[in-house]
């Protein structure tokens, strides 16, 4: 074995090990682990680990070991069907964490069915030796699509957008899509960074008065690129990518007291998203690590 690919192998089992304890250790067993009791397979739980069925005879019996539901135990053969062979996507997310806020909203957009594992910020457990052995720069959000990993919020809503065509959040039109991810990367690399937990943690005392520099900076120079696309929302008339950075940034406005009278254009974008049903769904509220007390 050469030395990069056991390497890749010692990953591979990092990675294994640590979804398979994350899992473990969810509130939701249905969403934790694939149980299929009196030998029959559970129509609510459908997506399955990819391999399990893999056209062979399975001879999974009742876990409670003697039937108590009156099924025979005898083990079937089972035909595997995309919903069975494909798992449900897994998002490690802070319910206020504004990049993984950005994925919640796609996700919720294209109507994917997806696992909920929470990180705690504040509690560190981002820089856990567990979580940085399979996303090394211990941040939120990270996806698990195919047993894959991805991390970088933006990378993660481009790979939804190709690979769930459903209800599209680029346009058609080149020059379009690159406004879009115009404004995508204004929020996502010119304002969010300077005002993240990490960079906050450093400045200290000043904290609130250096997030409300960098957002008021960012966002004066944002209204005005807006100026120039925006329809009813970001970019024309569609809600695009645009729209789910945009939203969680003016979270971080007013948690910084930045004064967005002087913004009637995020303003008003920022007023008709938070009436569409995707938007209310990933609000951080919403969100099942959300303290009982900021719901």
């Amino acid at each position: 074995m050469t030395p990069t690919t056991r390497r890749e192998k010692d990953g591979q089992s990092e990675f294994s090990t640590f979804v398979n304890r994350k899992k473990a250790q969810s509130s939701s067993g249905a969403r934790s682990r694939i149980i299929i009791p009196c030998g029959r397979p559970s129509p609510k739980n459908q997506a399955v680990v990819t391999g399990l069925f893999n056209n062979i005879n399975n001879n999974t019996h009742c876990p409670v070991g003697s039937c108590q539901h009156g099924q025979s135990t005898t083990p079937l053969t089972l035909t595997p069907t995309p919903a069975m062979t494909t798992p449900k996507p897994i998002l490690y997310s802070y319910f206020r964490s504004s990049c993984s806020w950005r994925v919640r909203i796609v996700l919720a957009h294209k109507k994917i069915d997806y696992e909920y594992q929470p990180i705690h910020l504040l509690k560190k457990e981002q820089v856990s030796d567990e979580y940085t052995k399979v996303n090394p720069m211990g941040q939120v959000p990270a996806l698990i699509v195919e047993d894959k990993m991805l991390t970088q919020s933006i990378s993660i809503m481009e790979y939804l957008e190709e690979t769930y065509p459903q209800n599209p959040l680029l346009p058609k039109e080149p020059l379009l899509r690159a406004k879009v991810r115009e404004i995508c990367e204004v929020i996502g690399s010119g304002i969010q960074p300077l005002q993240n937990l990490a960079v906050l943690q450093k400045i200290g005392d000043e904290k609130m008065e250096w997030g409300h520099f960098y957002i008021n900076k960012g966002f004066c120079a944002l209204e005005q690129l807006l100026a120039g696309c925006a329809g009813k929302y970001s970019v024309g008339d569609q809600v695009t990518l645009a729209d789910c950075c945009l939203v969680p940034q003016v979270y971080n406005a007013n948690r910084f007291k930045v004064d967005l009278s002087q913004f009637p254009i995020i303003s008003r974008i920022h007023e008709a998203l938070n009436g569409l049903e995707a938007f209310k769904a990933a609000q951080p509220s919403n969100q099942p690590d959300c303290p009982e007390d900021l719901k």
